[in-house]
């Protein structure tokens, strides 16, 4: 479960590298440099590596050096962002129109409607999964913050994150007939274009987004090296990623895996984008089951409850999470097939790769002396 969420987490921070790069040529059509390499239908250009490597190598850094610096970084563009946000927002519903959300319910092609909301029900797991930052940057918390304070706290950042997706989504289509935005490639952005008639708006939304992009990208990073510093303390994978640097007191090691596995990533190019996605939302979705039988057998253990959990409703709140996110995971897994992405999607051989190499990790920390 854990080296699954790892995936899910690098292939977040190797998204954010190759989205940032095309909001910036959004934002300066001039910035398109030289085409390296074509890869899943998708061409790489030379400022598109440059610009990925830099973010890379920025991010990884301000986790390298210290926590502080990285909850710093945080703070400022998550709280800058969100006044941006509210503004954007705003705008858009105040110059709206509530006719153009009509059909509420409809599709740009043959398929039913209901085909594309089971495929974002499936990815609510991925847009939606912020709060894990919360319980795995514990142990650098202050001491004067309580678990139930930690427990409000993921609670809430997944409701607000459902509300800003439904108020993003909502203001925008009121802005734009959401027919004429549906084959858009940043729909938001195309959405605030006509508010004011230089476009300016548009602009400021694709800036916007290149800040949050890094947010979310600094927050991903210092999520994982967590992540593979705890599997190395359990013996799961080489203590070396365990390791934390005698200055800055980060997981030195483990932060460097993260900005190199991204790095590899990222030259995949935008063509990876969908596969990406979809590859992390079979993780997530999946890892959410396993979490809730692994809940289920520790109630079972303890006589009904689990030490240190609370689940309103008990079990059967259990059965219902596990079997929607059995649904989730279900529906991630077989919808490249439908989408023609051949008989072995690239997701699934990266899902293959990733478990092998988990599984040398495993086998070369078995036979090592301090195991």
């Amino acid at each position: 479960v854990g080296w699954f969420i790892t995936l899910y987490l690098i292939v977040v921070a190797t998204f954010e590298a190759i989205v940032l790069p095309w909001m910036l040529q959004m934002l300066i059509p001039g910035l398109r440099g030289t085409v390296l390499y074509s890869l899943f239908g998708s061409e790489v250009t030379l400022d598109a590596v440059l610009i990925g490597a830099a973010g890379v190598v920025l991010i990884t850094f301000l986790n390298y050096r210290g926590v502080r610096l990285a909850v710093s970084f945080q703070s400022i563009i998550t709280y800058g962002f969100l006044a941006v946000v509210i503004v954007l927002l705003a705008a858009a519903s105040a110059t709206g129109e509530a006719e153009n959300l009509q059909p509420l319910f409809g599709s740009m092609d043959a398929s039913p409607w209901w085909f594309g909301a089971a495929w974002i029900f499936a990815n609510t797991a991925f847009f939606l999964n912020g709060f894990q930052s919360v319980p795995q940057a514990i142990e650098e918390c202050s001491p004067d913050v309580s678990a139930r304070t930690i427990a409000r706290v993921m609670v809430g950042s997944v409701l607000i994150a459902g509300l800003f997706y439904c108020a993003a989504i909502l203001c925008s289509s009121m802005a734009t007939r959401w027919t004429e935005l549906a084959g858009t490639p940043l729909a938001t952005a195309a959405a605030m274009k006509d508010i004011l008639s230089n476009g300016i708006l548009s602009k400021v939304v694709l800036l916007a987004a290149a800040f949050s992009l890094l947010k979310t990208w600094n927050a991903i990073v210092l999520m994982a090296s967590r992540l593979i510093m705890a599997q190395a303390r359990q013996g799961l994978l080489p203590s070396r990623l365990g390791a934390i640097h005698p200055t800055h007191a980060t997981p030195g090691v483990a932060v460097l895996f993260v900005g190199a596995v991204s790095l590899g990533g990222m030259l995949l190019g935008r063509g990876a984008i969908l596969p990406l996605v979809n590859m992390a939302s079979i993780c997530l979705a999946f890892t959410f089951v396993l979490a809730c039988f692994a809940l289920m057998r520790l109630r079972k253990q303890h006589q009904g409850a689990a030490p240190g959990f609370s689940v309103p409703g008990g079990t059967a709140t259990l059965v219902i999470a596990a079997v929607a996110s059995f649904v989730m995971s279900a529906i991630a897994l077989f919808e490249p097939l439908f989408r023609g992405a051949g008989p072995v999607p690239l997701e699934w051989l990266l899902i293959l790769i990733w478990g092998a190499a988990g599984a040398v990790f495993f086998g070369a920390q078995r036979k090592s002396p301090q195991y």
